[in-house]
């Protein structure tokens, strides 16, 4: 995978994985001008993401929820995203209720959260749904 940074990363799996993942996380990506433009994921994205099981948790940091929407994963559910973006998705994806104001938004199924920060907030708010406050807690101690 190409980052916008001097590295890439290496993936040891391909899509297939999707179907079985417990949790799958999209980390930020920023949205293109293709998808700003006409609210649509290149097809070789679409259909990786319509391989997601239906009972995966799906979580999306930052810009991600563009992803999400798009993929229709979003439609007719509360979302956020970085707050600098939150009025495009409301344009491009009108089923979308984005809230400008929180930190990240649980539906469930589907996480979103808005800023880097607040990514880390999710973050500690899956450890404690999975593995308990006390364990969430001693990770946001080593956070610090």
């Amino acid at each position: 995978m190409r980052t916008h940074e001097v590295y890439r990363i290496v993936v040891d799996h391909d899509e297939s994985v999707l179907e079985t993942a417990d949790t799958v996380v999209f980390a930020r990506q920023e949205p293109s001008e293709h998808l700003l433009t006409t609210g649509t994921l290149p097809g070789e994205l679409a259909a990786a993401l319509d391989r997601i099981g239906p009972r995966t948790r799906i979580v999306s940091l930052c810009t991600s929820a563009f992803l999400l929407a798009a993929a229709g994963l979003l439609d007719g559910r509360r979302a956020t995203t970085h707050w600098a973006l939150c009025d495009a998705p409301a344009r491009l994806f009108p089923d979308l209720e984005v809230d400008p104001d929180v930190l990240f938004v649980d539906n469930g199924r589907i996480l979103t959260s808005a800023g880097g920060a607040a990514g880390i907030e999710l973050g500690l708010h899956l450890v404690r749904l999975d593995h308990g406050a006390a364990v969430a807690s001693a990770a946001a101690r080593r956070c610090g």
